[in-house]
């Protein structure tokens, strides 16, 4: 059984976690292993805390590109870190960005 069964109650159907205030480092780790993402450096931390900061404070996903920008980070940041900006939003422990909050990011 992996994670996102065990704990279906705090995840959406799409392996979203529902209520972000769910969240901390120690499931950030375990939704990031899940994912196929070993290791969580300082540039994966970085980018996680700027999607919940932003999340928090705007409700949308920000640009991907200006994320990498604002981070001194290469203009590909997410897909090299994460694979993409989608696993970079579950990790960061964000609901899932339905309708038109997905155009921003091109991935989300």
């Amino acid at each position: 059984m992996n994670m996102i069964e065990e704990l279906h109650d705090i995840f959406d159907d799409n392996g979203f976690l529902v209520d972000p205030d769910f969240w901390d480092r120690d499931l950030a780790l375990r939704i990031a292993d899940q994912l196929g993402i070993r290791e969580l450096g300082d540039s994966h931390w970085a980018v996680i805390d700027y999607l919940r900061d932003d999340f928090l404070t705007n409700a949308s996903p920000p640009l991907e590109e200006d994320i990498c920008r604002e981070l001194d980070l290469v203009e590909d940041c997410m897909q090299r870190l994460f694979g993409g900006a989608i696993a970079a939003w579950k990790v960061a422990g964000l609901p899932d960005p339905q309708g038109d909050a997905r155009t921003p990011t091109r991935d989300l």
